[in-house]
């Protein structure tokens, strides 16, 4: 899909750069190649040259390194002015851990939550271990505290749901039935998504 995009981006730019810069493309034109462009068909061999580049840098998958990696400094510039709450969990419960590492929610009502775009969250939700959870963003309060028992439950059937394929928990915490009840199913062999 991503290729697709590139792709289709590629053509579309070369589109509107021979609409709306004709002249500056038969300027360059003439000066690469010391003859009159014969239409829009020889504007295009001007472009090939730099969106071949651009198409090699996405095939080396540059542009989505660069992307990611700009994703990431603008997260980290957004949450480094947030709140940060540090919560334990209560001797004896255990937190689940998904694959799904760290997960934006609004904090719709006592008890729910609703996973959101990061943009649109209240907190980012982030599992550290089976008996901590941290939580960053505007509603976070910068605390170290211990979590109830139905926060604990909360936090479990969110991992749950939000989770890509796995759920993560020590074979002895008790959890698996909790796993099992919030996905509706009989067994543990049948608990893949």
């Amino acid at each position: 899909m991503h290729r697709a995009v590139v792709a289709q981006a590629a053509e579309s730019l070369k589109q509107t750069i021979i609409q709306s810069e004709p002249e500056l493309l038969r300027a360059h034109f003439r000066r690469r190649f010391g003859l009159e462009p014969a239409g829009p068909e020889a504007l295009t061999a001007v472009l090939k040259e730099p969106l071949a580049r651009w198409m090699d840098l996405d095939a080396k998958g540059a542009l989505v390194r660069a992307g990611i990696e700009g994703m990431f400094a603008r997260m980290c510039e957004c949450l480094s002015a947030q709140p940060v709450q540090v919560w334990h969990v209560p001797t004896g419960m255990r937190l689940l851990i998904s694959d799904s590492s760290a997960v934006p929610v609004r904090l719709a009502a006592p008890r729910a939550v609703q996973r959101v775009a990061i943009a649109e969250s209240d907190v980012i939700v982030m599992p550290m271990a089976s008996d901590c959870l941290v939580m960053v963003g505007p509603q976070a309060i910068d605390s170290d505290s211990e979590m109830s028992a139905a926060d604990v439950r909360l936090w479990n059937t969110l991992q749950v749901k939000t989770a890509h394929r796995y759920v993560y928990y020590h074979p002895r915490s008790g959890l698996g039935g909790f796993v099992r009840n919030t996905l509706g199913l009989a067994t543990v062999g049948s608990a893949q998504r």
